[in-house]
C-alpha cells in the first residue's frame, strides 16, 4: 500500500490581474501562504522555484502544447515507462523549446491531499523495471476539486491554468511525499510493521521513517514521521534496557 499524499502539481502561466503581475517565483521560500479546502480534503500552497528552474517550467508549457509528431513522441516514450521498457522520465533534451518570453512571473501551485493510499508496488513483469499501479477512480474526486480550485486561482490571477495530473502528454501521478510501502497494521497480512515499526515475523528488524504510514495525511508529513520515528526508538530503548 502507498500513497503520494495527494500531491498535484498546478501552475497560473502570464498572469495579468492588476496586483499580480509584479509577482516573481524566482525569489523568497519555497512556500509562504496556503488555502485549506476543508471540505475537499486538501490544500494549496503557493510555491517558488529558483531561477535556474524556469527552463522546467518552460517544458511544462511548451510540451503540454505540442501537436502531431511532437506529442505522439512523447506519449509514445511515456507508454513504454508504463510498460517497463525505460524507466527514463522526459527531459530537456525530449522536447524543442518554442517560448523565449520569460516566465518568472508564472504562479506555482503546490497541492497536498488525502488520496486514497492505493498505489501498488511491482516490477513490470517484461523488464523487470519498477512500477506503481493506481486505481485512479477511488482518488477522481480528489484531484478534479484540486483541478477546479486551481482554474479558479488562475482565473483570479488572469493566467491560463495547467494542472499537471493528466494534462497534457507529460501529465502523471508526482509525489515529494512518498508514504507508505511498509505500511503500520495489527495484522501482518495487511501490512509489514506494527505500531512501533517492529516487522512481522522479523525480530530485530524495525522501519521508522515514512514507509509505515499507512495512509495520506494531506498535510506535509515531516512532523508525523518524525514523531513516529520517536516514539519507535523510545519504545525500543525502554525495552533494551541501558
Amino acid at each position: 500500500r502507498f500513497s503520494g499524499n495527494g500531491d498535484a502539481l498546478a501552475l497560473a502561466f502570464d498572469p495579468n490581474a492588476p496586483g499580480v503581475t509584479a509577482a516573481r517565483t524566482d525569489y523568497g521560500p519555497t512556500m509562504t501562504s496556503r488555502i485549506v479546502y476543508t471540505d475537499d480534503g486538501f490544500m494549496v500552497a503557493d510555491g517558488g522555484l529558483p531561477g535556474n528552474f524556469g527552463g522546467l517550467l518552460e517544458i511544462v508549457r511548451d510540451a503540454n502544447a505540442l501537436t502531431g509528431l511532437g506529442r505522439v513522441v512523447l506519449q509514445v516514450k511515456n507508454a513504454a515507462t508504463r510498460i517497463g521498457i525505460t524507466d527514463s522520465h522526459v527531459t530537456h533534451r525530449n522536447v524543442k523549446l518554442g517560448s523565449t518570453e520569460p516566465i518568472g512571473d508564472s504562479l506555482v501551485f503546490l497541492m497536498i491531499g488525502r488520496d486514497a493510499a492505493d498505489g501498488q508496488m511491482r516490477l513490470t513483469p517484461l523488464f523487470g523495471c519498477f512500477d506503481i499501479r493506481w486505481r485512479k477512480s477511488d482518488s477522481a474526486r480528489l484531484f478534479a476539486a484540486m483541478e477546479q480550485a486551481a482554474g479558479t486561482l488562475a482565473q483570479a490571477a488572469g493566467a491560463t491554468p495547467f494542472f499537471a495530473l493528466n494534462a497534457g502528454p507529460l501529465g502523471k501521478f508526482i509525489t515529494v511525499h512518498p508514504l507508505g510501502g511498509c505500511p503500520m497494521s495489527d495484522d501482518p497480512r495487511a501490512g509489514v510493521t506494527d505500531h512501533r515499526g517492529r516487522v512481522h515475523g522479523y525480530d530485530g528488524l524495525y522501519v521508522l521513517d515514512g514507509s509505515i504510514v499507512p495512509t495520506a495525511l494531506g498535510v506535509n508529513p515531516s512532523k508525523t514521521i518524525a514523531a513516529l520515528a520517536e516514539r519507535g526508538v523510545e519504545r525500543l530503548l525502554a525495552e533494551r534496557g541501558p
